[in-house]
């Protein structure tokens, strides 16, 4: 009993502590749920877009000098696996420098996706020399709502969970509802953002000159802060969820909504090679057992959409199946080592794509 009263104190202060914290978190959900921009989204659709805007207004201020100096500009556009697969500093240095590489890859499950979050790089004054777009092929599969509520219904509730004793997900909703949890990358990169502003204003105070990265339009692209190896049950519910969106049924590429986003990508690659850009389809590596599973005809029909550009029809380069296992996250994103691995495939491609003409906005610098 002694040892018992000892322990109440400590007891009172974590139960105190958790319901300040309980606290915290409802009234930084009510707060989100009021205002709901007052924190900038950094991981979702439209923070993308918005960092995809401020690197082209940043480039199209800085590039002229260097296609001056005849480095050429490659932009990458893209979705998620690009962008976590994608080293600029190092895709640079083993392009010896020839070309400034500009990185407009957002997030998002359809091509309309990578044509909506690139749209401020065709409304503005650059003409890019060289365009990778890095898609899977079963992004012309875009979700409905009919699909999206059936994947809902297919998720293990909390009382679900409980019933099965499945610890896993008992706490899952529970993290889920946490406020610091759901915005954790947002507070971390808005942080930084904030510290690194601060830091160039006291040095230009001081008569000092630096450069704030955030306004570099040549900086690496945001790269999500996952495990180097996600565990089989992840693995196990992300193949679940895609067999939910009906990726691996092959009629789901002979719909309407199919051909429409394919219709959306080769719009895409018209505009841009209207503005003289050499324009490559990359097929993006993918995990073994996603690229079985996902039946051939959405390849097929991918090709065939691409071939209907007649004269103008891209060059495609297949890497779906050019890393091991070993190099994926998760099924649909590499990890660091993956990251490498690829980037050294991608350097190689971009030399060999690379114009033998001088930077197409070469003669406008002057």
């Amino acid at each position: 009993m002694q040892a018992i009263r000892r322990l109440l104190p400590v007891a009172h202060i974590v139960l105190l502590l958790l319901i300040a914290m309980i606290a915290i978190n409802q009234v930084m959900l009510t707060v989100a749920h009021a205002y709901p921009d007052w924190l900038p989204y950094h991981m979702e659709g439209a923070g993308f877009t918005e960092d995809i805007a401020q690197r082209v207004a940043a480039a199209e201020y800085r590039y002229p000098s260097d296609a001056a100096h005849g480095q050429y500009l490659c932009a990458l556009l893209g979705l998620s696996s690009f962008r976590e697969a994608s080293d600029l500093q190092l895709m640079t240095r083993l392009t010896d420098d020839k070309c400034r590489l500009l990185g407009l890859c957002g997030a998002g499950p359809s091509l309309e996706d990578i044509a909506d979050q690139s749209a401020s790089l065709r409304d503005s004054t650059l003409r890019p020399d060289l365009v990778f777009i890095g898609i899977n092929e079963f992004h012309q599969a875009k979700p409905t709502a009919e699909v999206a509520a059936a994947n809902a219904r297919e998720r293990v509730t909390f009382g679900h969970a409980l019933i099965h004793g499945d610890v896993r997900g008992i706490f899952k909703p529970l993290r889920d509802n946490i406020w610091f949890y759901q915005r954790r990358q947002d507070v971390s990169l808005e942080s930084e953002s904030v510290l690194l502003n601060a830091k160039v204003k006291i040095v230009h105070a001081m008569g000092a000159r630096m450069e704030n990265p955030t306004t570099d339009p040549w900086r690496e692209m945001i790269h999500l802060e996952a495990p180097e190896r996600a565990t089989a049950a992840t693995f196990h519910d992300q193949l679940v969820s895609y067999g939910n969106r009906k990726l691996f049924d092959p009629a789901t590429y002979d719909l309407p909504i199919a051909r429409q986003q394919l219709g959306t990508l080769t719009q895409l690659i018209g505009e841009l090679q209207a503005r003289g850009a050499t324009v490559v389809v990359m097929l993006m590596p993918e995990y073994s057992e996603l690229r079985q599973r996902v039946p051939p005809i959405a390849l097929e029909r991918l090709r065939a959409s691409l071939r209907q550009l007649g004269n103008n029809t891209p060059a495609v380069v297949n890497f779906r199946d050019a890393l091991s296992d070993d190099d994926f996250s998760d099924i649909s994103h590499v990890n660091v080592s993956g990251r490498a691995d690829f980037s050294r495939l991608m350097a190689a491609k971009i030399v060999g794509f690379l114009p033998h003409h001088p930077p197409l906005m070469a003669t406008s610098s002057h």
